[in-house]
């Protein structure tokens, strides 16, 4: 469930450390495996933008992951729809083209009759 210490360990760049948990090691941090488990085991209404904390783009084409255990996910794009797509496998998936500057992204459903939302901003 959590990254934990281990002496032994020395890749990447966090040496001593594994790192493979769901959870960081100082108990802070959901990563976005996290979220994926939460949609599939649970009825906890969860939405989750699977690429959030990737705020510089250097490429304007790219595909949004919503992680979420709703039936379908809506996505905007800097205040207009994007599209409705259906979730399969606790995932749903949006192409779009981002613009030069900040853009604004914002994901939502409904799951287990409440509504759910999820935002970043990504800077192109």
């Amino acid at each position: 469930m959590f990254d934990f210490a281990s002496d032994a360990r020395h890749e990447g760049d966090a040496h001593g450390l594994n790192d493979k948990g769901l959870v960081t090691y100082d108990r802070s941090t959901c990563k976005a495996a996290f979220y994926y488990f939460r949609s599939a085991w649970t009825r906890t209404p969860t939405l989750r933008l699977v690429e959030r904390g990737w705020t510089e783009r250097t490429e304007a084409a790219t595909t949004v992951h919503v992680f979420s255990n709703a039936d379908e996910v809506t996505l905007r794009l800097n205040g207009r729809v994007v599209g409705t797509v259906a979730v399969k496998n606790h995932t749903a998936a949006f192409p779009l083209t981002l613009r030069t500057g900040i853009n604004r992204v914002i994901a939502t459903a409904f799951s287990n009759g409440r509504r759910v939302t999820d935002e970043a901003n990504w800077t192109l």
